[in-house]
């Protein structure tokens, strides 16, 4: 697929069902070339004519609409989390076809993980193939930590994974799989980055309207910077990492402690997080207590942050987390302490966005469709 076909998905995507006059003006190419790669498209099987149009054209003529098909391509998306993971089919639209959830195989091996997420796989296809429908591969979010050794999981798991199931399989971080679905969301072409903050916090970053993975598919480790040697230990080993401090259930236990309750009940998610949700709407309805406990902890997140902002000079910022509807409370703390820790040179937007637990999903999935898209169209037109 060539970079103006992918140009057309894109547009489909974002805008709707559109004529070849309106994908012309949207992806900046002729009207000859929108009407070859519109029919070239078509007769793949990746666009779909739905008709005439009502509008009349200057010349009194109808125009043909065109949209993303729907059963080609289809894509597995698998987001593993150390609990449980989620696979699901789903096409260009992310319009689903199928849903799993499993148990996450707890301290595995690779080999472990790969056998594990074949059978998934397998089951899937099995479904898929009553209905005669079929995929064209796999996308596999995971968390970077969840196999102990070898390094960064990624490219290992999408190598064993396809020679499994005889599909193609792109693997990446999480994070970065939620960050398609943001940029997704946001039909955000330029460079942007998320804090999304779980059990840890990682970063997904995208320049130029393309996701950056770093040398060895490790960028946006920024939760694992340590900012106390003699802080409590991280997961990933060290001492005062960032998200040893800032983190849903620190910061669940931090304001049940405040609050005056004994104990987290059996330290559940829910309860994490109905805890959380709690504290930041305490914040924004100007309770003391939560207000400077929430200081006390943002103040933790701000050198990640900065970092990052001096690192790539990124202008748009998002803060992603399970706070509830009351979230942003946290931006107007986290930018008074960015304006003592960055220049007033640098300009940047800091907003926050609620987790959307579906899009880890719908990430997955985009990290074997983004082949289809060029997101970079978004930012010209």
């Amino acid at each position: 697929m060539n970079e103006n076909e992918k140009r057309i998905i894109t547009v489909l995507n974002q805008r709707g069902p559109s004529t070849r006059k309106e994908i012309s003006a949207a992806c900046g190419i002729s009207w000859a070339a929108a009407v070859k790669l519109v029919n070239r498209l078509s007769a793949q099987g990746m666009i779909r004519c739905l008709g005439e149009s009502t509008q009349k054209t200057e010349n009194g003529k109808t125009s043909r609409i065109y949209d993303i098909a729907e059963l080609q391509p289809l894509a597995i998306g698998i987001d593993i989390e150390y609990g449980h993971t989620t696979i699901t089919a789903q096409n260009l639209k992310y319009r689903l076809y199928y849903s799993e959830i499993a148990a996450t195989p707890q301290n595995p091996t690779m080999e472990e993980v790969v056998v594990f997420l074949a059978g998934l796989v397998e089951r899937c296809r099995k479904d898929l193939a009553g209905r005669n429908l079929w995929v064209e591969g796999v996308g596999v979010g995971i968390p970077g930590l969840l196999i102990p050794s070898g390094g960064p999981p990624f490219d290992r798991v999408a190598d064993a994974l396809s020679r499994a199931c005889s599909l193609p399989v792109v693997a990446d971080n999480n994070i970065r799989a939620y960050t398609l679905y943001l940029q997704k969301q946001s039909g955000n072409g330029g460079s942007f980055a998320v804090f999304i903050i779980r059990k840890g916090i990682g970063a997904g970053i995208t320049l130029g309207g393309k996701l950056f993975r770093g040398y060895s598919g490790l960028a946006g480790e920024l939760g694992h910077l340590p900012i106390d040697s003699e802080g409590p230990r991280c997961r990933c080993g060290k001492r005062g990492c960032v998200e040893a401090y800032f983190n849903q259930r620190e910061i669940a236990r931090s304001w049940a402690e405040a609050a005056g309750i004994s104990r987290l009940a059996g330290q559940e998610e829910q309860d994490e997080r109905r805890l959380v949700e709690e504290l930041f709407s305490e914040a924004a309805e100007g309770n003391p207590r939560a207000l400077s406990l929430l200081k006390e902890k943002a103040a933790y997140l701000v050198p990640a942050i900065a970092g990052l902002l001096l690192s790539f000079d990124i202008e748009n910022i998002m803060i992603s987390g399970h706070f509830g509807p009351r979230g942003e409370v946290l931006i107007p703390i986290l930018n008074e302490g960015l304006a003592q820790a960055v220049s007033s040179r640098f300009h940047y937007s800091l907003n926050y966005r609620q987790i959307k637990n579906e899009g880890f999903a719908i990430g997955a999935t985009m990290l074997f469709l983004n082949k289809y898209y060029d997101y970079t169209v978004l930012a010209e037109h």
